[in-house]
């Protein structure tokens, strides 16, 4: 099978969004799926993003997926896909020597190649989400697994693309944080400042604090 290898930048999604559609039961380790009318391209994100599994799919699958199960293995939810479309699933060794899944490829029903297919996660924002422990437990392992199981110079770009990504965000939050701490004590000093003046010169009081802390225009 041919295979297109594409970074998606996917922003619609937040994975860590409740949706109470698709559940996984962390006691039992099964899944609750509720699925009415789901694009494919939510379903196999969430998939992926809950078993760990690197979900590449033909992007003319756009046929909604209905699908119903309670206490659902992720065995049951494999077998639904391979009934409703074509897979191609890859397993490779982990550091025990046993047979993990690790990805699966997923076209039409009756096709068997293609140069259309997509990642239903992003590589670099999965490699961030792990990075953060924002990762679900049961899928860590196996993502590991398909990590250490990627060629070096794949990993190492997925791992720098990653870091750079947490660097500039980080970065992005302190500078927030910075101008919030910088608008706060200006504020804080304004107000010592009106508080002498009201004492000292009402007048002057009145007109700093007009400039200050001007109020909204009111709608005639």
């Amino acid at each position: 099978m041919r295979v297109l290898f594409i970074f998606l930048f996917i922003t619609s999604l937040n994975l860590q969004a409740n949706e109470d559609w698709f559940q996984y039961q962390e006691h039992t380790q099964t899944y609750n799926v509720d699925a009415i009318n789901i694009h494919p391209s939510a379903f196999f994100k969430y998939l992926s993003f809950y078993t760990g599994i690197g979900i590449q799919y033909d992007q003319s699958i756009s046929t909604p997926i209905n699908f119903y199960g309670k206490n659902t293995s992720q065995q049951q939810l494999i077998q639904f896909l391979e009934s409703e479309f074509s897979t191609l699933l890859t397993y490779k060794k982990n550091k025990n020597n046993e047979n993990i899944l690790t990805n699966i490829a997923i076209l039409p029903k009756g096709q068997f190649q293609s140069d259309n297919m997509v990642m239903a996660i992003d590589p670099v924002q999965e490699a961030i989400t792990a990075k953060s422990d924002n990762m679900p437990t049961i899928a860590r392992p196996v993502y590991q697994t398909r990590l250490e199981s990627m060629e070096e110079k794949i990993r190492d770009q997925v791992e720098r693309l990653a870091e750079k990504r947490i660097e500039s965000r980080e970065y992005r939050k302190q500078k927030m944080e910075r101008i919030a701490a910088e608008k706060q004590t200006l504020k804080q000093q304004r107000l010592a400042e009106l508080a002498e003046l009201k004492v000292s010169d009402p007048k002057l009081y009145e007109r700093t604090k007009a400039i200050y802390f001007p109020q909204p225009k009111q709608d005639q």
